[in-house]
């Protein structure tokens, strides 16, 4: 089978634990992707993979041509039984590529991401309800969405039929390597927001809300922003400020982190207070196994990883000074942050698993493929 996917660094690490178990029943696997560096990654993990130049942008409509034409060669000499597509541009190019060459396909939507869920992506929203309108799928194909408010978005548009859409939640964690911790002693407490530095993931409001704590707290509460800064993206944070607020101390920066668990092993708090097009954030999740509470925001995705007064607290989107209260209120109540980790942990062993997610898209390939095998016995009926 094959992944389509925009970039390489997107498989390694939200969907490369799922590929790995895929590996023990049988599948052999080709990931498609813009090459950033992570490719040799993927193919160290037993995965093969194949350079796809597609921009982020796609504001070039030779070089969006291209790319598309591009899927349309490697599903060609691939041949594969089964295309699952993840992300929006994967799926409007791969759609047309598996239309052309009957390929039973798989389209998993990770969050709608800017053009759904902001007012300045109108124009973009526009063109892409129309094509995913004109490339609603049939029994060779699935529409995947991993919170309800997407999925019912998708449905009031047209994208598809109730029959072939369904609802997976995130991508899962694999527990053994996102263990159950204990909080580390305090002083100082340790609020991380781990993400892509973007205005809409709630970086601004997490450096406002730490300035709100810090004026109570003071040097006993530290505010850490781990992540990259995605200057590719029109939302990215100039690294400057990010720079700025490392030298004032308001919020520590540490850049791109591959120590996850470690991070979040020695936090007592995780925020996100998101606004952006979510699926379900993997932080969320991936904090749940550690075992902390974590403060997000009402919103789409956020609220599908967080049960509110459980696991931890949901916060109004664009409000840093609920964000602060809400943030202060866990800090000053030690017993009630440690039950809702406890309870976060127990979430995560039941629904959060890179096994739990495997299982339900096990059961989406035998539909489709099933689906194919059923069409094409129809059409050889018919000749």
């Amino acid at each position: 089978m094959i992944f389509t996917v925009n970039a390489d660094w997107v498989f390694r690490l939200h969907f490369l634990p799922f590929a790995q178990s895929l590996q023990k029943h049988g599948f052999d696997m080709t990931v498609i992707a813009r090459d950033t560096g992570d490719g040799a990654t993927i193919r160290g993990a037993g995965v093969n993979f194949a350079h796809w130049p597609v921009t982020r942008a796609g504001r070039n409509p030779a070089r969006e041509a291209a790319a598309m034409l591009c899927l349309v060669r490697h599903y060609r000499r691939i041949k594969p039984d089964l295309v699952h597509h993840i992300g929006l541009k994967a799926i409007c190019y791969g759609s047309v590529a598996c239309r052309l060459l009957r390929l039973p396909t798989v389209h998993l939507f990770i969050g709608l991401g800017f053009a759904f869920r902001n007012q300045e992506g109108q124009s973009s929203r526009y063109v892409l309800n129309w094509w995913l309108r004109a490339l609603r799928g049939d029994a060779r194909s699935a529409l995947v969405f991993q919170n309800e408010a997407d999925y019912a978005y998708g449905l009031a548009q047209g994208w598809g039929h109730p029959e072939n859409m369904v609802v997976v939640g995130g991508v899962g964690v694999d527990l053994g390597l996102f263990q159950h911790r204990p909080e580390p002693k305090p002083p100082p407490f340790v609020v991380v927001l781990a993400s892509r530095m973007l205005w809409n993931k709630g970086v601004g409001e997490f450096v406002k809300a730490a300035r709100i704590v810090k004026k109570k707290w003071g040097a006993r509460v530290r505010f850490v922003l781990a992540g990259h800064d995605d200057w590719e993206n029109p939302a990215s944070v100039p690294r400057h400020y990010l720079e700025k607020w490392h030298r004032e101390g308001v919020a520590e920066w540490l850049g791109f982190r591959d120590d996850m668990p470690e991070i979040l092993a020695g936090s007592h708090l995780v925020a996100l207070p998101s606004y952006y097009g979510e699926g379900v954030p993997k932080i969320l999740l991936e904090a749940a196994c550690v075992g902390r509470a974590a403060v997000t925001t009402d919103w789409p995705g956020c609220r599908d990883a967080v049960r509110n007064g459980v696991t931890g607290l949901l916060v109004p989107p664009k409000d840093a000074e609920s964000l602060a209260s809400a943030i202060d209120y866990l800090l000053e109540h030690p017993e009630v942050r440690r039950n809702m980790g406890e309870n976060a942990r127990k979430l995560a062993e039941k629904e959060f698993t890179v096994q739990e997610f495997s299982n339900k898209m096990l059961k989406i390939y035998q539909k489709v493929l099933w689906g194919a095998r059923t069409n094409g016995q129809r059409r050889s009926n018919e000749v």
